[in-house]
């Protein structure tokens, strides 16, 4: 039964045996990324740093994974996780820095409400295929995030004039992921 197992993994593209591999230790500090600095919340560095990482981490475990074959099971269910727990945190510092407001109370409402709702979905079976505008979206709003993060850990001229721009690339992935397509 097991060699079974293994081959309907293999012709997946998972590699089931092996559970330390690059691309879940990548996932791993992403999730203890992700508690670390909702415990250290008052370190705006590390806070950053933290969040800058593990938005890279976050891009390249998936790819490293499927260009080195090192995909399992283990990985994408743990990336799930990783992903939710990652998001919810960046989403929670923003909101502590920053405070309840107009732009951002509807932004941090909808990544909690579609996080949660995806993340149940994956944890029950349920799988997507992303797309590279997707790809390409997510990493946008991971940009987004440290850049708002970034405008409080570092002293820096004109940091109100980034976090505008960085709401409104939010504003304008969050709310263009949910338009009706034309018909």
């Amino acid at each position: 039964m097991a060699d079974v197992a293994k081959k309907v993994a293999a012709s997946r593209g998972m590699n089931s045996g092996r559970i330390w591999t690059v691309p879940n230790l990548f996932t791993i500090f992403r999730l203890a990324a992700g508690i670390a600095i909702c415990f250290q919340i008052e370190e705006t560095q590390f806070v950053f740093v933290m969040v800058l990482l593990g938005s890279i981490t976050d891009g390249l475990d998936g790819w490293i994974a499927r260009k080195f074959n090192q995909c399992s099971s283990l990985g994408r269910r743990l990336d799930q996780i990783a992903d939710f727990v990652f998001g919810l945190a960046v989403t929670y510092v923003i909101l502590r820095w920053e405070g309840l407001t107009y732009y951002n109370l509807p932004i941090a409402g909808s990544i909690v409400i579609f996080a949660t709702a995806v993340a149940f979905l994956r944890l029950a079976g349920w799988t997507a295929n992303s797309s590279r505008l997707s790809k390409w979206r997510i990493a946008l709003q991971f940009t987004a995030g440290v850049t708002i993060i970034a405008t409080h850990a570092i002293p820096m001229p004109g940091a109100v004039v980034l976090r505008v721009l960085a709401y409104i690339v939010l504003w304008r992935t969050i709310v263009g992921y949910v338009e009706k397509p034309d018909a």
